[in-house]
């Protein structure tokens, strides 16, 4: 019985442990099946994954960007990640970051201002994933 309580402890420490320190990888591989549906709003900022490659991830947020009348301020491109800046009509900073996390799998991280804005941010998120669908 003694061993049983100490197991229970150990495992509850370890799943109090991961979830407080924001292992989410959980929350991502749902995004990737589910799209938008399995987007977490964590720290002021909307994460996810997206069924896709990091190209075509990228010309959907950038479309969606330049749709909305934003554009695109500043890219940075590496080979397996990328960062699109762009601003709201009121001057806050929109960032877009883009990391393939498998060939068909991208992981999308959206914050606006400094505190994150998450009505705007699930619906860039929105627009993202209907362009990734067409």
């Amino acid at each position: 019985m003694k061993r049983f309580r100490t197991t229970a402890a150990v495992l509850c420490t370890a799943l109090v442990a991961a979830v407080s320190a924001g292992c989410l990888a959980v929350f991502f591989a749902a995004g990737a099946a589910a799209g938008v549906t399995g987007a977490v709003w964590y720290n002021g900022e909307l994460r996810t994954s997206l069924a896709g490659t990091l190209p075509q991830v990228r010309r959907a947020a950038m479309g969606t960007l330049e749709r909305m009348g934003r554009g695109v301020s500043t890219e940075e491109t590496a080979s397996l990640e990328c960062t699109l800046t762009s601003y709201t009509g009121d001057g806050r900073k929109i960032t877009i970051d883009l990391k393939s996390t498998s060939e068909e799998v991208t992981e999308v991280h959206i914050r606006i201002g400094f505190w994150g804005d998450e009505p705007l941010s699930r619906d860039l998120l929105t627009q993202i994933n209907d362009r990734l669908k067409r």
